[in-house]
């Protein structure tokens, strides 16, 4: 008998450690979501790149972006060309999969380079970061990247 006591202990113990576990892995995956939740509704502007003010110096006609993190998908304009794809978020971990993007040629010198740099940022980064109405895109601790919107 006090063996069958001790396994129905032991019983409830695996019960509700189990239940711990399910309930922070639950906890973990509910607040990815809801980070993920906090790129959406907004069109991102780019402010920097590199350190360097974007440009033009007209805001709306900057490079940005919009996430769908229901769908995991990005779009936006790199100045120049339209950009799609995908994205995946994790704890402030961020990575864009393979990137489709039309071909127009830019008129402006000083624009066709931003736009490369700001497709190599792209593939290059690594985490993000909120702050009030700014979006940091990083590589490791540096940022890469500014936007607002």
């Amino acid at each position: 008998m006090m063996k069958d006591v001790r396994a129905a202990r032991g019983a409830r113990r695996l019960v509700v450690v189990g239940i711990a576990v399910a309930t922070t892995v639950g906890c973990a995956s509910l607040r990815d979501g809801e980070d993920a939740q906090r790129l959406a509704g907004a069109d991102w502007r780019l402010s920097e790149l590199s350190g360097r003010s974007a440009i033009p110096a007209e805001v709306s006609r900057r490079p940005w972006l919009r996430f769908e993190p229901d769908s995991s998908r990005v779009s936006g304009s790199a100045g120049c060309n339209r950009v799609t794809g995908p994205f995946t978020t994790n704890r402030g971990a961020i990575h864009f999969g393979a990137l489709a993007a039309t071909k127009m040629a830019c008129v402006d010198e000083a624009l066709t380079r931003q736009e490369d740099d700001f497709l190599a940022m792209l593939n290059a980064v690594n985490r993000y970061d909120i702050e009030g109405d700014t979006l940091l895109l990083l590589r490791g601790e540096a940022v890469v990247a500014r936007f607002v919107h």
